[in-house]
């Protein structure tokens, strides 16, 4: 078991404070609405995604390790939705007609014979 902090925005925080997520939680409300949740629990890939789940509305506070995983797979989510080209010029085939005339071998210039 791990001591881990989680900051909720003001907008989320009214969804999470609530409610119970785990026997050792408590919650700090801060004056700007937002709550810091304490709770001790195991740092493993399902909370990991849990605290995704909630997007921009929440911030790890700690342990680092868990705000660093957070922030790398929000760094490989974000892939996900970057613009896409509106052609792949990597992936363009060739016609048949320009293919064949590329495969076929260039005969050798006849040159004058001296």
């Amino acid at each position: 078991m791990e001591r881990v902090e989680l900051e909720f925005d003001a907008a989320t925080a009214v969804h999470v404070a609530g409610r119970e997520w785990h026997p050792s939680q408590s919650f700090e409300p801060q004056d700007n609405g937002s709550v810091l949740m304490r709770l001790d629990v195991s740092v493993d890939v399902p909370l990991q995604r849990w605290v995704l789940a909630f997007g921009a509305g929440v911030r790890v506070v700690s342990p680092q390790q868990l705000a660093d995983d957070v922030r790398d797979e929000l760094g490989k989510a974000r892939l996900n939705y970057r613009p896409q080209p509106m052609f792949d010029m990597l992936s363009m085939t060739l016609t048949d007609s320009v293919a064949r005339s590329l495969a076929s071998p260039i005969a050798p210039r006849r040159g004058r014979a001296s």
